[in-house]
């Protein structure tokens, strides 16, 4: 059984897989892709032959890869470029989902108060896109729907496919933020039906600093950055060739592996919550039975998240919360309060998520800790559960 750390935060980050470093490593000393010398040159074709790799795995044309950043450049990207590509129709109208990533969640907030009409979307008590709402919302016309694929908090996988053709039959483009569903999905973004998809390197093994944004051929894309007119003019600066040929490799592990990664997952994922089930009475799995493989996310009753996640830390259990820390405040989760959590367990949600390198061992030892830190947490003068309000 593991006796080190274990982590369990892989969707925040996960560490890199070897077969993608080593590709980084050979990629990294390299000339500008813009330069037209014969180094410069070279670098173009490392950074094009990724992106050809990179549109093979998705099944799309190589033209339709944006290189970006990070997954947050590649959000704001497809909101601002888009909708600001559409600044001459007048009347703009943008709907996400009200569990949306904060890259998406900010931009939005951006655009309305720039005059844009910004519509958020409700969910059930799963965490799932109440389509029926979404189909009435419609009505009122939109130029752009942003729902996320599968959910950073709670794992829960959002019927994007059945969105996106609701959505295109009203003319509306579609944005689906794809970084936590490569396990749960497929995110081949043809098969969704989507017009634009997210993409982030270090959610799948790859390095971090690279994000990808797929733009569907004929959908018009204002810049957000300007400068050197990189990327076919969408995005502006020198490209990161190592960190693109990283991307690619990840992205091809990622969904080679996906069928026997899920399963793995599955099983872990079952021993894991059965476990804290039996120790903990009165926990709440969150996110309902159509969740991604990876995600476990928990309102643990009788203790605030954060202090729990401090102990956790300190006996070698990396997790995670969704509660947003300001100052002295802790403010609940967006996701729990749009899934209607009672209000006494909004802020003692935890989220815990697994890896390519998760093993039994440490995921059955990982559950013993989070039941011995409730158990110590409960039993301590003062603290009482919260009420299920």
């Amino acid at each position: 059984m593991s006796s080190g750390p274990i982590y369990l935060d892989h969707a925040a980050t996960t560490f890199p897989r070897s077969h993608v470093v080593a590709a980084v490593e050979d990629a990294w000393r390299v000339a500008n892709p813009s330069s037209t010398h014969r180094p410069g040159r070279q670098a173009y074709e490392m950074l094009d032959e990724a992106r050809l790799q990179v549109a093979r795995t998705l099944d799309v044309d190589k033209s339709e890869i944006v290189f970006c950043s990070s997954a947050t450049e590649a959000n704001n990207l497809a909101l601002f470029g888009v909708l600001s590509a559409l600044a001459a129709r007048g009347t703009r109208r943008l709907l996400h989902s009200a569990i949306e990533h904060p890259s998406v969640l900010e931009p939005a907030r951006e655009l309305a108060r720039r005059g844009v009409s910004v519509g958020s979307l409700s969910v059930d008590e799963t965490g799932t896109l109440d389509l029926g709402a979404f189909d009435a919302t419609l009505d009122g016309g939109a130029e752009l729907v942003s729902v996320m694929l599968v959910n950073n908090e709670v794992g829960v996988i959002q019927p994007v496919g059945d969105a996106a053709r609701m959505a295109r039959e009203r003319g509306a483009l579609v944005h689906t933020d794809a970084v936590q569903a490569m396990l749960a999905c497929d995110v081949r973004p043809h098969q969704l039906g989507v017009d634009l998809l997210t993409l982030s390197g270090h959610k799948i093994g790859g390095p971090r600093g690279v994000g990808m944004l797929f733009v569907r051929g004929g959908v018009q894309l204002s810049p957000v950055l300007y400068g050197g007119g990189q990327e076919g003019g969408r995005r502006a600066g020198t490209e990161d060739v190592a960190a693109a040929v990283g991307f690619a490799v990840a992205l091809q592990l990622a969904i080679q592996e996906r069928e026997e990664q899920r399963r793995r997952m599955t099983g872990l994922r079952a021993r894991f919550v059965d476990r804290l089930r039996d120790g903990i009475p009165g926990v709440v799995e969150l996110g309902g039975a159509n969740v991604s493989p990876h995600i476990v996310s928990c309102a643990m009753p009788g203790v605030p998240a954060d202090a729990l996640k401090v102990r956790l830390d300190a006996a070698g259990l990396a997790a995670s919360s969704g509660s947003a820390c300001s100052g002295r405040h802790v403010e609940a989760s967006h996701v729990a309060v749009a899934m209607g959590v009672p209000k006494g367990l909004q802020r003692s949600v935890v989220r815990w998520s697994f890896g390519h390198d998760s093993c039994e061992a440490e995921v059955s030892r990982a559950a013993e800790i989070v039941v011995e830190a409730w158990r110590a947490m409960t039993a301590r003068d003062g603290l009482r559960p919260h009420a299920s309000e």
